[in-house]
């Protein structure tokens, strides 16, 4: 009987091609708040986005019967396994 060795199914990670070269810092933190607010309303909140970046919250989270004032941060690279 022979035995077959198995490969590691787990998905290689593959970025995208950079089209326009890497991102800035202010490309990623938008990147971030694009995925917030496709998140949040996938998840069925009404989202809304203040004119500017005066405040100090990004999005406003409606659920019907509350409004949240929301801040979002983001990371994009681990550094030293953090």
């Amino acid at each position: 009987m022979r035995k077959h060795s198995r490969k590691s199914r787990a998905p290689k990670c593959q970025n995208a091609p950079l089209v326009r070269g890497p991102l800035s810092g202010k490309a990623k933190s938008e990147l971030g708040e694009l995925a917030f607010s496709h998140k949040a309303a996938s998840l069925g909140f009404g989202v809304a986005k203040p004119h500017g970046d005066n405040e100090r919250y990004d999005f406003i989270l409606d659920s019907g019967e509350r409004l949240w004032r929301v801040q979002v941060k983001s990371t994009c690279c681990a550094r030293g396994g953090g």
